[in-house]
């Protein structure tokens, strides 16, 4: 049985990052409501946590792919958050993905830094959860005062949107024919309840797993998406790249389980990364070494890059920091 700080540290590991840069809180964080899970950890002996959970001025970044991307809300998709290159040709069409939170927070800036860094790289990107009206990262004293996106499937309301609006003139860009599902932590047992959504071509399971909503972590503790039904590996017909956290991710440890369990043929790849956790790199700059796979995963997914395609293929990731590499009938995704 897991203990309560272990269950306690899966919630905070979805805003510290392991890597050097993510040492210490940074910025002031000042806002009112403090309280929350910081006052928390401060009545068990813990040491009281404050500042953003990442630098502000990353969120400036446009990313390093070929379409410098921002965020921004939209009327239409109240509930969401969206990132998306600033500008595109004349007749360009973008794939879509549609991302969960950790912790399943409903803030759209909970990995600001990854989803500029995805977005740059030539998609629109559906965030859940609503865009904090001062535009900054989420702060230690009051991540847990957004509240959660459990109470409806967020990531099909958010295709569903996608389908109607890219007959409207201002959308016409949306290519709902690639549209790809991804989520870290909570996010990505959201994510795994997109299995079964045919609109779906391909997963992405950051630090995530079935084995979370199998009795990894105490549901009471943490609710779980779809009242707790999230589907394993065996359900999954999609190809499906699982960057994980090894045996130091208190939620992840056991979840090259679902990689074994995909149906036979289906195209699958797995990693942990090197230093292992939770917080992977998520709080760096572009998300470290986590942007840079998270990046070759859409352009081979939904973009069918060949670059892209041997990044995976090739086995390259361990040049990032990636251990434990698997893969399985990655040929069948093809590519241009």
């Amino acid at each position: 049985m897991r203990s309560l700080i272990s269950q306690i540290l899966f919630l905070l590991a979805s805003y510290v990052a392991a890597a050097p840069q993510g040492t210490a809180p940074v910025g002031d964080g000042k806002q009112k409501g403090d309280g929350g899970l910081s006052s928390f950890l401060e009545g068990l002996g813990l040491p009281k946590m404050s500042g953003f959970v990442y630098p502000p001025e990353y969120l400036k970044s446009e990313g390093t792919g070929k379409f410098p991307a921002h965020f921004y809300s939209e009327p239409t998709l109240p509930k969401h958050t969206i990132f998306a290159p600033k500008n595109l040709p004349a007749g360009t069409k973008t794939p879509i993905l549609v991302w969960g939170e950790g912790a399943c927070m409903n803030n759209g800036l909970e990995k600001g830094p990854l989803l500029l860094q995805l977005a740059s790289q030539g998609v629109t990107i559906l965030a859940n959860g609503v865009l904090p009206a001062d535009k900054q990262p989420p702060a230690f004293a009051t991540m847990t005062s957004t509240g959660q996106t459990l109470k409806e499937n967020m990531m099909a309301q958010a295709i569903d949107w996608a389908e109607k609006q890219k007959s409207t003139e201002k959308w016409a860009h949306l290519d709902t024919s690639r549209i790809a599902a991804a989520g870290q932590s909570c996010g990505g047992l959201e994510t795994l309840v997109m299995a079964t959504d045919k609109r779906v071509k391909s997963l992405g399971i950051f630090n995530s797993g079935s084995a979370i909503a199998s009795g990894g972590v105490s549901t009471a503790f943490l609710p779980l998406p779809n009242n707790g039904s999230v589907p394993d590996g065996s359900k999954i017909n999609v190809p499906t790249f699982f960057f994980l956290g090894g045996a130091m991710d208190v939620a992840t440890a056991k979840n090259h389980k679902d990689y074994e369990a995909m149906p036979e043929g289906v195209p699958a790849w797995a990693a942990d990364y090197k230093t292992g956790g939770h917080g992977g790199t998520y709080n760096e700059l572009n998300a470290g070494s986590y942007g840079v796979l998270g990046s070759h995963w859409l352009k081979y997914v939904l973009l069918g890059d060949k670059e892209s395609a041997e990044f995976f293929k090739q086995d390259k990731a361990t040049g990032e920091g990636w251990l434990n590499l698997k893969k399985k009938n990655l040929e069948k995704i093809a590519v241009v």
